[in-house]
């Protein structure tokens, strides 16, 4: 076995030794860049929130009533954002550490861009919220 392929197996056995990470990690994005990046910016009420119906990786959405539109077009008055974290249809659930959590009535500035399920999406996770 090369030093490379030893020094690649050692640091994967420290790493499964140190068990279950519980943090989550980011690089700072500034307000303009968020603005620049972001499809939509909106001001809005939480009014929903339940578990996204998902067969995949579980999620949570959030169905929002939007304010103030700051950027962008929204049609309608609501949007469902979509983060990740919850349960799916199969009963599994995920916990994403530093991923945007809302109760209905709270209020909140974000910075969204669209998915391809007709959902939104917080840009670079809780920045974007």
């Amino acid at each position: 076995m090369s030093r490379r392929a030893r020094a690649a197996s050692a640091a994967l056995l420290l790493a499964l030794a140190a068990g279950t990470a519980r943090a989550t990690t980011f690089k700072m994005v500034s307000d303009e860049d968020l603005a620049d990046q972001a499809a939509v910016i909106v001001e809005a009420v939480v009014v929903g929130v339940e578990d996204a119906a998902v067969t995949g990786a579980p999620a949570t959405d959030h169905t929002i009533e939007v304010e103030r539109v700051l950027k962008g077009h929204v049609p309608g008055g609501t949007l469902v954002m979509r983060t990740p974290g919850g349960s799916n249809v199969q009963g599994e659930g995920l916990r994403v550490w530093g991923a945007p959590r809302f109760a209905a009535g709270e209020r909140a500035l974000l910075f969204l861009r669209p998915a391809a399920d007709g959902t939104w999406r917080p840009l670079h996770l809780m920045l974007g919220a």
